[in-house]
């Protein structure tokens, strides 16, 4: 596709919880899992709290966790885990009358790199815009004045951002979180299974969250019918929902883990699309994870590129440092 809609999570949310309950969901609001127990009469019992401090009990025969990253089950089972490889923060917040591009590609996300991480800059509806600053969490922690101010001081630091938000203005205080970045030991167990950010985040650079958490729930779906219809095939199917999953996410993270290196900045700011690889990066950030896609060769092509050219940025590198070293120790 040439294009694509920015739109608010809450609005976006609303209408897929909607579109649940018009499909047959039963719906209740105002109503938080507190505690869950696995029983030994093989079900389930999921205790809540509503809003009016009303205790309910619910007694099922399979848990399914779509809690976002409240990521319920995980931590009550101790499944959750830092993510070593790609330990992020962020801190975000919506603007009224930032700059956008012009013509067609006014609704288009910028992303801008600088220094310390990066910034999205996502234009939505009614003239805001959403801008946050992704890094490494350790930064954050030398903040000594409030969320906002902090905010505000990293933008100072990309030129070319202050310049798209000088007339602009923040509708609310800024918003950090930590943690940016986790998965869990396993996504399947014995009555159970974890979907979408429940089972793990990653950075948010190609806004994958949704698109990722409504694919497992198609697989989740498949899985959890066998499991209750045809019980001695149900483990195949819950090893086959969580190896998909997971290649799903692997997919992403290749460039996830990699988009702050100077060789991915390169290839990524002037694309080209030879042998139509430019092509088979879009359409995959675009959600063809499949893994029988045709554009998986064109994506193995590309990763080569990737490291070729990684590999000589490293040797250029080598040979200037080996090189000027005789002239400061003549110095």
């Amino acid at each position: 596709m040439s294009y694509a809609f920015q739109v608010r999570r809450s609005d976006f949310d609303q209408i897929l919880l909607k579109n649940a309950a018009s499909k047959g969901a039963v719906v209740i609001e105002g109503c938080r899992a507190t505690a869950v127990e696995f029983r030994q009469s093989a079900d389930v019992l999921v205790t809540s709290e509503t809003d009016d401090r009303q205790c309910q009990e619910w007694k099922a025969r399979f848990l399914v966790d779509a809690s976002g990253r409240d990521s319920f089950l995980a931590d009550r089972l101790k499944l959750k885990r830092k993510n070593r490889r790609h330990a992020s923060a962020a801190i975000f917040g919506h603007f009224i009358h930032a700059e956008r591009l012009s013509g067609q590609a006014e609704g288009s996300i910028s992303i801008f790199w600088f220094e310390k991480g990066w910034f999205w800059f996502i234009p939505l509806a009614a003239g805001t815009t959403s801008v946050g600053v992704v890094c490494q969490p350790n930064i954050f922690r030398t903040r000594e004045e409030d969320v906002t101010s902090f905010f505000m001081s990293m933008i100072e630091m990309c030129p070319a951002l202050t310049a798209r938000l000088k007339p602009a203005k923040l509708t609310a205080p800024a918003t950090g979180t930590g943690n940016y970045s986790y998965d869990c030991e396993q996504m399947i167990g014995d009555r159970y299974m974890l979907i979408g950010d429940a089972s793990g985040f990653i950075d948010p650079v190609f806004s994958t969250g949704v698109y990722l958490a409504m694919q497992g729930a198609f697989l989740g779906a498949d899985a959890v019918t066998v499991c209750l219809d045809d019980p001695a095939h149900g483990p195949r199917a819950m090893k086959h929902f969580e190896k998909e999953v997971r290649r799903g996410l692997a997919r992403f993270s290749w460039f996830i883990y990699r988009i702050t290196s100077p060789t991915i900045r390169n290839l990524f700011m002037a694309p080209r699309n030879c042998l139509r690889m430019e092509e088979a990066v879009v359409a995959l950030l675009s959600g063809d994870i499949d893994a029988k896609s045709p554009i998986r060769f064109r994506l193995f092509l590309f990763k080569c590129l990737y490291y070729a050219q990684a590999i000589v940025a490293k040797s250029v590198g080598l040979f200037t440092r080996t090189t000027a070293a005789p002239q400061v120790s003549r110095s």
